[in-house]
């Protein structure tokens, strides 16, 4: 079986039908985007310590400047405290 990429529409379809199911199940709040979980999701990669290259490869950007954009926002000082 081949993979296929997602349409627009497809992938805009299928995340109100997931989010619905998640919202009425109580588990993420009404105001959840995809684009707020490439914020969260890209800062917690940061925390954890992730270099921006990789952090832009988990979500497919071509550059690191989009990954520096969505990570700005991570605490990344207690990757610091092994000095």
């Amino acid at each position: 079986m081949r993979a296929l990429s997602w349409t627009t529409d497809g992938l805009n379809s299928n995340w109100q039908k997931i989010k619905k199911h998640l919202e009425s199940g109580g588990k993420i709040g009404k105001k959840l985007t995809l684009k707020g979980l490439r914020h969260t999701g890209a800062s917690i990669l940061a925390e954890m310590g992730y270099d921006d290259r990789t952090i832009a490869d988990m979500p497919g950007q071509r550059t690191i400047a989009m990954a520096q954009h969505y990570s700005r926002r991570a605490n990344r000082s207690k990757n610091c405290r092994a000095w």
